[in-house]
């Protein structure tokens, strides 16, 4: 496996939003789950989805690299909470994965509140990739692009919006019933152009609105665990 970790503060951003994203902050208010954890040699299973892995120090995965996976190093920082994020096999925290707890936390318990529950796909969906070029126009252009229905749709449909970690990454998470399907691009990439046309694929995957949540459960599990241990030994603030 090829694991980066980063625990500094990314450059100034190129390509800076001059407006609130689309994907506008929700309150979240879902519960946790419990996760237990006990500390494991390389390889075995440590938690229900999680997996201790051997590379750069102690991590703790939950869910997939190759579909969407949390990766924690609890023990990387006293105060800041190091977690590596992946979406179809991109990790799109590459350059910064220092996150501050209570944030983390409450952006985790914003997405479970949107999942939890199924919903229809977007009008006119077709496939993560295609629909995520739509998505990249209606950001760039408003609903002048789309059409004010599918931009509603687009709306609701934004993801990984969690502070500076993730703020050189374009997410949606398009809901289809009971699955999900992700896809994102790194929009920060050196000497990218803002313009999404004719540039590479974006990265995807398709997986079981079932799995999301459990990988979201799982984390926000330890997240708040993490939280509470730090706040516990002064090392973040209440």
């Amino acid at each position: 496996m090829n694991s980066t970790v980063v625990a500094m503060r990314s450059p100034a951003s190129p390509w800076k939003r001059t407006s609130p994203s689309p994907a506008m902050a929700r309150q979240g208010g879902a519960g946790s789950a419990r996760v237990r954890l006990r500390r494991l040699p390389f390889g075995e299973v440590v938690s229900t989805g999680a997996v201790r892995c051997g590379e750069g120090g102690a991590g703790l995965l939950f869910g997939s690299r190759d579909g969407f996976g949390l990766e924690f190093h609890p023990e990387r920082d006293d105060s800041l909470l190091c977690v590596d994020v992946f979406v179809g096999g991109l990790h799109v925290n590459s350059w910064d994965n220092a996150f501050y707890p209570p944030l983390l936390v409450f952006k985790l318990k914003d997405e479970l509140d949107r999942f939890r529950t199924p919903a229809a796909p977007p009008p006119g969906f077709t496939s993560p990739s295609e629909y995520f070029r739509i998505a990249e126009r209606w950001w760039a252009h408003g609903d002048a692009a789309t059409g004010p229905e599918v931009g509603a749709a687009l709306d609701r449909c934004g993801f990984l919006e969690w502070g500076e970690c993730t703020n050189q990454v374009m997410a949606f998470a398009f809901p289809d019933g009971d699955r999900i399907h992700l896809a994102c691009r790194l929009h920060d990439e050196p000497g990218a152009d803002p313009d999404p046309e004719g540039r590479h694929e974006p990265a995807v995957a398709s997986l079981s609105r079932a799995s999301l949540v459990e990988t979201l459960e799982q984390g926000l599990a330890l997240a708040e665990r993490e939280w509470s241990v730090r706040r516990g030994a002064g090392g973040e603030p209440r």
